[in-house]
């Protein structure tokens, strides 16, 4: 087995350029890569903060279909949609530790947890 030295000088300088054109070109090619997975990253965060809105609405809006099917005595789903707006205030709180919203969005996510939070206790009383 030829040792590294050995094949270093066995090499022509036409091999040593190829060496450097293709490792040029893998250079490359990883910085492309790397800038894709950078704007990939980016995407999925944002629908990511997309996905805590939407959550947030559907809560508040099951909130409140609980409480006007209770004011018209339908007990069963008035139940039914308190309990899917509580599993919509745990997604919530389970996805926002991962997710990275800027600070406006935070505070507005967090505001509407606060509301759902409140009219979730309310719907209870």
């Amino acid at each position: 087995m030829e040792s590294h030295d050995q094949i270093l000088s066995s090499m022509t300088s036409a091999d040593s350029s190829k060496i450097r054109m293709n490792y040029k070109q893998e250079c490359k090619k990883t910085k492309q890569l790397l800038q894709e997975c950078k704007g990939i990253i980016s995407r999925v965060q944002e629908n990511r903060v997309e996905f805590l809105f939407r959550e947030l609405e559907l809560g508040l809006t099951l909130v409140k279909l609980a409480r006007d099917s209770a004011d018209r005595g339908q007990a069963q789903s008035s139940k039914r949609q308190k309990a899917n707006a509580r599993e919509a205030h745990q997604t919530i709180l389970r996805f926002l530790p991962d997710t990275a919203p800027g600070p406006d969005q935070k505070t507005k996510i967090e505001t509407g947890l606060a509301v759902l939070d409140s009219k979730l206790k309310a719907l209870s009383a």
